[in-house]
């Protein structure tokens, strides 16, 4: 195959090449994705950045793909900057989720516009820290936005609807005037809290679409007129409802992702996962999952499109 081949087959599609770079983690997330991450405050089982560079350069990565960093807590990895340093060759947009407690300590003038943050948020101050298990650390977390928001790199919020911000109203209402303290961001992620290994063994009640659904609205109408708004995984009925909507599907590539930790290397296999509310609503072809595909609905100056997450 030719180079000329190769790179019009790479134009129909779209590659995500998705790292844990170690699985230490500074909070204590009672629904932790990662069941294999150790809540130690340190890093563990981390990836070196010689090699992820030879994975990367072995992969041919160019700037039309995009590296997401991620763990554990990546910030506490040995070699974070080192790494960061290492994607700007690619040229490539560069995702890092913290949970951005270490912000506030990262040098920012290594930072660059192809970054982008993206850190979680859980509720008001004491849900957050209820969630994280860690006291102090909604604090941290306001801290470290504040200080990466003057820098070059973007940043977005993801905010994580969980059992109690959706049943009790006061925690929904905290929450919102909460918000009030963040800076301007590029994007808000609304998604709701997942039904993991970790959340069972800890039982913590599971969020369902329908008790979703309001707080999801509400969150859109806060965020929609402030920056990019990326749904996924949650209940969007009651925006929908209330829109007179087309949504375009700007994508029109096929989306691949390669994993990679310290001991695997792998393609995962995306499909839409199936819900059964989808059997009688009427918005299903429209609801998106980052989880299972890495589509969310974006909504940017009330214009609707099937974006990336």
């Amino acid at each position: 195959m030719s180079k000329t081949q190769r790179d019009e087959g790479l134009e129909k599609i779209k590659r995500i090449f998705y790292t844990n770079i170690t699985y230490g983690c500074n909070s204590n997330c009672v629904f932790c994705y990662s069941h294999n991450t150790k809540h130690i405050k340190d890093t563990y089982n981390e990836v070196s950045r010689k090699s992820l560079v030879e994975y990367w350069n072995r992969m041919c990565v160019t700037k039309s793909d995009r590296i997401i960093i991620n763990g554990g807590e990546p910030l506490l990895h040995t070699e974070f900057k080192d790494i960061l340093a290492a994607t700007q060759k690619y040229g490539c947009e560069v995702l890092i989720y913290t949970n951005g407690r270490l912000l506030s300590t990262l040098d920012t003038s290594i930072l660059i516009s192809n970054y982008r943050f993206v850190v979680p948020i859980h509720g008001h101050e004491e849900l957050h820290d209820n969630i994280t298990r860690v006291r102090g650390s909604y604090q941290e977390m306001i801290e470290g936005v504040n200080r990466l928001a003057s820098s070059k790199a973007l940043v977005d919020l993801k905010v994580i609807i969980n059992n109690q911000m959706a049943i009790h109203r006061e925690d929904y209402l905290k929450t919102l005037d909460s918000l009030c303290q963040l800076p301007d961001i590029n994007a808000v992620h609304i998604t709701k809290m997942a039904d993991t290994i970790l959340s069972q063994r800890n039982q913590c009640p599971s969020v369902t679409p329908e008790m979703s659904s309001r707080c999801t609205k509400g969150l859109f109408d806060y965020f929609k007129n402030k920056c990019v708004v990326k749904l996924f995984d949650t209940c969007i009925r009651e925006i929908v409802s209330d829109n007179s909507i087309i949504v375009i599907n700007e994508l029109g590539q096929e989306i691949k992702v390669f994993f990679k930790d310290a001991q695997h290397e792998f393609a995962l296999n995306l499909e839409k996962p199936y819900l059964r509310c989808m059997d009688t609503c009427k918005y299903k072809d429209i609801c998106q999952s980052a989880v299972g595909e890495y589509t969310v609905l974006e909504v940017n100056d009330n214009s609707f499109s099937i974006g990336l997450e």
